[in-house]
C-alpha cells in the first residue's frame, strides 16, 4: 500500500469527498470509489481517511494517475465554497490561510499539515506531510492560485529539486509558487 494515513483514527469530512469524487476526470475512477464504499458519502459525516487513499492507492496503479490527482484537487478548489473575504485578500494573505486548509476537514491523533510561508514577496513556500498523493496537493495549491490570483497574473509552482518529495522516501513535500501581478494590480 503506497498511501496511508498516519494515524488509524484519521478520519476526513465527507464533503471533501464529494468534491473530489465529482471532479473533471470522474469517469476515470467514480468506479473506485464504489469498490471503497464512498459512493454515498454524506457530506456532514466524518469517514476514515484511509478508504479515500485505498482510491488513491488503486488510481495510482492506472496510467495517466498524475493528471488526474491534479484535476481532482483542482476541481475541487475551484467548485468549493471559500471564505467570502478571500475574494477581497491580498493573495499572499489567502496562501498563509491554507496553513488552516486540512483543520476544517480532517481529524484524528495525526493528519499531518500544510506549512506556507512567505519566501519573499510574490513568492511562497509549501511544506507538506501529508498521507495523500503529492500531485493531489499541487492541484490544490494550483487551485489557489488560479482561483484567487488577479486576473492577468502569471504563476509558477514546482517542486523543490533539492528536497526529496514524500512520494520519493523524504519527510516533507515542499513546493514554490511565484508569481507576477498584472500591472495594474498593486500587491
Amino acid at each position: 500500500m503506497r498511501y496511508t494515513v498516519f494515524s488509524p483514527d484519521h478520519e476526513i469530512l465527507g464533503a471533501l469527498i464529494i468534491s473530489y469524487r465529482n471532479s473533471v476526470n470522474q469517469q476515470n475512477y467514480h468506479d473506485l470509489y464504489t469498490q471503497m464504499g464512498l459512493d454515498n458519502v454524506q457530506p456532514d459525516q466524518w469517514y476514515p481517511f484511509q478508504r479515500l487513499l485505498d482510491v488513491f492507492n488503486a488510481l495510482a496503479e492506472r496510467e495517466g494517475a498524475m493528471m488526474d490527482f491534479v484535476s481532482i484537487a483542482l476541481a475541487s478548489v475551484m467548485g468549493s465554497p471559500m471564505p467570502p473575504i478571500f475574494e477581497q485578500m491580498p493573495f499572499d494573505q489567502v496562501m498563509l490561510a491554507f496553513n488552516h486548509s486540512l483543520e476544517g476537514v480532517n481529524r484524528g491523533t495525526d493528519y499531518g499539515y500544510t506549512r506556507v510561508t512567505e519566501v519573499e514577496p510574490n513568492h511562497m513556500r509549501i511544506d507538506a506531510r501529508y498521507p495523500a498523493p503529492d500531485d493531489l496537493l499541487y492541484g490544490g495549491i494550483y487551485g489557489y492560485a488560479k482561483r484567487f490570483l488577479p486576473k492577468g497574473s502569471k504563476f509558477t509552482l514546482r517542486y523543490d529539486e533539492s528536497t526529496p518529495r514524500r512520494e520519493h522516501g523524504g519527510d516533507v513535500t515542499v513546493m514554490h509558487l511565484t508569481w507576477t501581478l498584472p500591472e495594474s494590480t498593486s500587491v
